[in-house]
C-alpha cells in the first residue's frame, strides 16, 4: 500500500473516527490473545467457569474462581469429592455406582448412589446429558442445572430453592448431585470460547471498520439506485447524527459480543 496515500487519507479522518478505529483494532487483537490462552486451559466447567485441573499426590483438584471466590473440587479414588467455595468446606461425598438403583425402564444409565456421610442425596440412575443427566429411582429427571429464586425486597436479595426453602450464601453455593456425578463419572474437559463466535463477531467489526474509514463511499453506494446524480449527494445533518451514533452503539456492542465469544463456556 502507498504510505504518503494511506497518511494522506489519514488526515481527512476525525478524531472521533480515529478513537473508534483504534479502539476497535485493540479491541480486535486483545481479545484474540484472550481466546487464544482460554482455548488453551480446559477445565472442568463449573457454572459460568471452567476450573482447572491438576493432581495432588493420587487425587484431581479442579481449581477456579467462582461468583469471586476461590473454590477447587478435590477427588480422591474410590468416588469421593469434597468440594471448598471461599471460607466454606462441603463433603466429603462418596459418589458409588449401583446397578439396583437404576430406575425401571431406564437400563441406558448407571445405577449410582451419592451420599455425604450416612445420608444419601441422590439414588438412581446417571445418563451423561449435561441438562437432565439424573433420574430418580421413582424415574422423575433430576436437572442438570441447579436452578434457585431471587427475590429483592427493598435493595435485599434472598435466595429460594425451587422447593421454597430460604438458602444461605453456604447453601447457594454447596454443589448439587448432578455435578458430583459428572465429577466422578464423566468428568469431561471444556474449553471457553467459540471460534466461530469470534470470528463472526470480528466479521462484523471489520464492516463498521469499512462504514467508519468510508462514511461519503458508503453513503453515496447506498444511493447509486434510488437516485440520479447519486455521485455528487450529501447527507443531512440529522443523518450524519444518526450514522455517527450507530458507529459508537456497534462498537459497544462488538465489545460485549467477543466478551461472550471468549469467556462463555459453550458445550
Amino acid at each position: 500500500m502507498d504510505t504518503s496515500r494511506l497518511l494522506a487519507w489519514w488526515e481527512t479522518v476525525t478524531w472521533y473516527r480515529r478513537i473508534l478505529l483504534i479502539a476497535q483494532l485493540l479491541m480486535v487483537l486483545g481479545f484474540a490473545v484472550a481466546l487464544s490462552v482460554v482455548r488453551g486451559r480446559p477445565g472442568f466447567a463449573y457454572g459460568d467457569a471452567v476450573l482447572l485441573p491438576h493432581a495432588e499426590g493420587e487425587d484431581t483438584v479442579y481449581a477456579g474462581r467462582v461468583d469471586g471466590e476461590q473454590a477447587a473440587f478435590t477427588v480422591s479414588p474410590g468416588g469421593r469429592v469434597s468440594f471448598t467455595w471461599g471460607e466454606y468446606d462441603y463433603g466429603p461425598y462418596e459418589i458409588v455406582e449401583d446397578l439396583a438403583a437404576v430406575p425401571e425402564g431406564y437400563g441406558w444409565t448407571r445405577g449410582i448412589e451419592i451420599r455425604e456421610g450416612d445420608q444419601v442425596l441422590f439414588r438412581g440412575g446417571y445418563a451423561g446429558d449435561p441438562y437432565a443427566p439424573l433420574y430418580r429411582e421413582d424415574g422423575s429427571i433430576l436437572m442438570g442445572l441447579d436452578t434457585y429464586i431471587t427475590i429483592n425486597d427493598g435493595g435485599t436479595e434472598w435466595a429460594y430453592s425451587t422447593d421454597g426453602e430460604l438458602l444461605t450464601e453456604e447453601g447457594l453455593h454447596a454443589p448439587g448431585p448432578a455435578v458430583l456425578a459428572r465429577l466422578v463419572l464423566d468428568p469431561e474437559l471444556h474449553r471457553q470460547g467459540s471460534v466461530w463466535i469470534f470470528l463472526l463477531v470480528t466479521m462484523m467489526t471489520g464492516i463498521n471498520m469499512y462504514c467508519i474509514s468510508f462514511p461519503m463511499k458508503v453513503f453515496r453506494r447506498n444511493l447509486r439506485y434510488t437516485i440520479q446524480n447519486w455521485e455528487t449527494a450529501e447527507p443531512s445533518d440529522s443523518y450524519q447524527f444518526l450514522v455517527h451514533a450507530s458507529w459508537l452503539i456497534l462498537a459497544v456492542l462488538e465489545c460485549v459480543l467477543y466478551w461472550r465469544a471468549v469467556f462463555s463456556i459453550y458445550y
